[in-house]
């Protein structure tokens, strides 16, 4: 069994790298190790799988230390393989994934749009990734600055293999646009908004259109001018006025019913 360590705790690595390789899959093995899995195909790129249970990942060997029987990785690896609770023990295991060049990604944010080229920007992040899956959530260094994208597809069923091919990337919205995107759907236009006086007796929605209560909900106090429309005040708008007048028989004055 092999211990499992966050970049932070590697001897040697210098911040400058460890930035760069925190957004990457590359993995530091002892010499012992390196020598191990090298000398059973030194012909291809070696992909190592890091087991914890039933979690596991793939990832490259980028370095190697003196210690024995401990393995770096970046930090969101080790939380995919449930560091943190306790000393951390893990299995490797060579493997051999297909080789793959299609991925469809979503970003968390959209930042990367404002760059240049944002495409070849999200490309060049996974350069430093040897082997995706479909369902990871990785972080990417874009322009200095760190993006966590969705892997949605790989259009494989298993790992794929990166390394060294033109990567096609297709990207879905980022996530904080379809939040934005959510957000306007609930903000009633000025010309549907509802209308108040002071007795609510004339209360009208102009070009109104069902919208259930959950919609409102949604929304912001201010995009409805400080007043936040409910169920209630909605049934108000559409339902009848009460008859108040005293209802059932009189009696007059004169002792007689009428």
């Amino acid at each position: 069994m092999t211990s499992l360590y966050p970049l932070c705790f590697h001897p040697s690595l210098l911040p400058s790298d460890e930035r760069q390789r925190e957004c990457g899959d590359g993995i530091y093995v002892s010499n012992a190790c390196f020598r191990q899995f090298m000398d059973t195909d030194d012909e291809q790129l070696v992909i190592i799988e890091i087991s914890n249970g039933t979690r596991s990942v793939c990832a490259h060997i980028c370095g190697v230390h003196e210690s024995d029987d401990t393995v770096y990785a970046p930090f969101w690896m080790c939380e995919l393989l449930g560091y943190g609770a306790g000393e951390t023990t893990v299995e490797l295991a060579h493997v051999y994934p297909s080789i793959g060049n299609r991925i469809r990604i979503q970003p968390y944010t959209s930042e990367y749009a404002k760059l240049d080229d944002p495409v070849s920007a999200l490309r060049n992040g996974f350069e430093n990734y040897a082997c995706l899956s479909s369902g990871l959530d990785i972080p990417l260094l874009i322009n200095g600055d760190r993006l966590i994208v969705s892997i949605i597809d790989t259009h494989n069923t298993g790992p794929i293999c990166i390394r060294g091919l033109e990567l096609e990337v297709e990207i879905e919205k980022p996530l904080d646009s379809l939040i934005e995107d959510d957000i306007e759907s609930v903000v009633l236009p000025e010309s549907k908004r509802a209308r108040y006086t002071e007795t609510g007796a004339t209360n009208t929605i102009v070009d109104a259109t069902p919208f259930t209560s959950s919609t409102f909900t949604a929304a912001k106090n201010d995009d409805f001018g400080g007043a936040m429309l409910s169920a209630s005040m909605f049934d108000s708008i559409s339902k009848p006025p009460t008859e108040n007048r005293f209802p059932g028989r009189g009696r007059r004055l004169d002792g007689k019913d009428c």
